[in-house]
């Protein structure tokens, strides 16, 4: 069986999953060539192997194309392969109605969670529709990785992200601010740099001012951009929780990050990561309404704006990062739970069913 697969190679969300996926899949036998539809700065070496396949003359003639992409008409045209399957996901709970319709022209949709499978049902996506789901790297992502700063009497705080509306950066931030008074041992590390990349002149430090927040708070500590993935490891393990007041997500690669370090995690129950998350492995934000996802500042709003998504409430988020500050050796527990279900949720195991629905359509 040949395959081609066309996604990003880079540090987003879609950029992680063609470098990790790709190859997992071709360590199950696959004959698999990746075309990179931008660059491919952060490629590992396993991916740029398969970039390097994809100017062979064979690659032409393939029994199935995936294409990994936000769902836009026009990239769904740019495709082709005996069997076409588009690869994709949304933070909210609509498509636009032209993903519809582009979706509804390939041979087979493929979505990252159920709860994705039912958004793209419920929006008018008639074709068959497949659940593979993200993964996680064990050797990068697990509770033994060396912390990046040694033990003290802090409490740190986690989030990681681009600084945008949906990943809730702005509840976070007020509620840690409002909970916590810069007598207490206590600070929330940000990674959300990425933002740069999609935000010319992007400054978190502009950010955290226009958010008008109390001056007499804890430390808010923004990191700059991570050049080497394989650090983040040691970043999630210098931390004591995750904190992740989404507003939506389509798979949520931080959070089971995260977890895979063996760190609680706060985060709102709604949404992709529902696939592994549950009230045994994290600490869940159960106080949420559904609201319009119309915020003007939005990346990207054009693709979510006919959905809703979660508006987290700031007053249970206080509760449970102060419950977490004061009863770190409970919230431990969680975070080991937390590592040990994410075993079952590695890119391996995501290859296994890409390919097991590969064999079915194909062969």
């Amino acid at each position: 069986m040949k395959v081609n697969f066309l996604g990003p190679v880079g540090p987003t969300g879609y950029g992680t999953i063609t470098r990790f996926l790709a190859p997992a899949i071709a360590r199950q036998g696959i004959d698999i060539a990746v075309l990179p539809v931008y660059d491919v700065t952060y490629g590992e070496a396993a991916v740029i192997k398969l970039i390097e396949q994809i100017n062979r003359p064979e690659r032409l003639d393939v029994d199935a194309t995936i294409k990994l992409s936000i769902a836009n008409p026009a990239d769904v045209l740019t495709f082709y392969g005996k069997f076409r399957i588009y690869y994709t996901m949304l933070e909210v709970d609509k498509l636009p109605d032209r993903w519809v319709k582009a979706l509804n022209t390939v041979d087979m949709v493929w979505t990252l969670s159920h709860w994705g499978k039912k958004v793209f049902e419920n929006s008018g996506v008639e074709k068959e529709i497949k659940v593979v789901p993200g993964g996680v790297d064990l050797n990068l992502f697990n509770p033994h990785r060396l912390p990046l700063v040694p033990e003290d009497d802090k409490f740190r705080f986690l989030s990681v992200g681009k600084w945008e509306i949906r990943k809730g950066f702005d509840i976070l931030c007020r509620a840690f601010a409002e909970e916590f008074s810069k007598e207490e041992k206590v600070e929330l590390w940000l990674v959300c740099d990425t933002a740069k990349f999609y935000i010319r002149n992007f400054n978190i430090y502009e950010e955290l001012f226009r958010l008008h927040l109390p001056s007499d708070r804890p430390e808010i500590k923004p990191f700059r951009f991570i050049q080497d993935y394989r650090d983040m490891g040691r970043i999630y393990v210098s931390a004591h929780c995750f904190v992740n007041p989404t507003r939506g997500e389509g798979w949520n690669l931080p959070l089971i990050e995260a977890m895979a370090c063996g760190l609680p995690a706060i985060v709102t129950n709604w949404s992709g990561h529902t696939e592994y998350v549950n009230d045994k492995n994290a600490i869940l934000l159960n106080d949420f309404k559904l609201v319009q996802a119309n915020h003007p500042e939005q990346i990207f709003k054009q693709y979510l704006e006919q959905g809703k998504w979660a508006e987290p409430s700031i007053k249970e988020l206080r509760e449970k990062m102060r419950y977490a500050f004061e009863n770190r050796d409970e919230i431990k527990k969680i975070g080991e739970r937390a590592a040990k279900d994410v075993k079952n949720w590695t890119w391996d195991e995501a290859a296994k069913k890409a390919v097991k629905i590969l064999k079915e359509v194909v062969e």
